[in-house]
């Protein structure tokens, strides 16, 4: 696409296509929303990016459809030595966050808090470990919150309708305090016994 686009005074012919997401992503993979980007060159070399997708969630996703389309779009302009221009988007299928029925629904693009906190504060979950395996009389009122807000975010999501394609269930977050319940476990058993003596 960029030595089309260096060749050419105006082009609507750089296109890229996601051609088969299974073998690309991998065989469990759904079919992905995203099916093609095309850069237009204008006479003035500027450089306009159009992203089709078969469908759209507007409310969480399409920011990030726009941010993955602007990152595209500066890379192939710079390698080109053009200007960017506008970026649009097309879907027949937009979605909302609310269904037919007016039933709030969440988007894909949402994220569980505990996934959320692998990345930006992995102490908390930390914390909530502890908490779960302290015997003691006065639990760590910090794990204890971190663990109820955990559990309300949980049962918002459990609670809620979900949209035809279903939703990708994030688990880093609980795999994160799995591995940190077994290690505050196993710790515990080989400090009891000496605490003992």
């Amino acid at each position: 696409m960029v030595d089309l686009i260096k060749e050419e005074k105006t082009t609507s012919k750089a296109i890229a296509l996601v051609v088969d997401p299974g073998r690309d992503f991998g065989g469990d993979s759904p079919f992905a929303s995203f099916c093609f980007v095309q850069f237009c060159l204008r006479p003035d070399k500027t450089l306009d990016c159009i992203g089709y997708y078969r469908a759209q969630e507007f409310q969480s996703w399409w920011p990030v459809n726009v941010a993955e389309l602007r990152y595209l779009q500066l890379e192939v302009a710079k390698k080109a030595t053009v200007t960017p221009g506008k970026i649009t988007t097309i879907s027949p299928y937009p979605r909302l966050s609310k269904d037919q029925d007016n039933i709030r629904q969440p988007t894909k693009v949402a994220v569980p808090l505990i996934d959320q906190w692998v990345d930006n504060h992995p102490v908390r979950i930390a914390k909530i470990a502890l908490m779960l395996t302290n015997n003691t009389a006065t639990p760590d009122p910090e794990g204890i919150l971190f663990w109820n807000r955990c559990l309300a975010d949980l049962e918002q999501t459990a609670n809620t309708k979900f949209h035809q394609d279903g939703v990708q269930v994030a688990i880093d977050g609980i795999e994160l305090l799995l591995h940190w319940l077994e290690a505050t476990t196993a710790t515990k058993q080989i400090v009891d016994p000496i605490r003992g003596c």
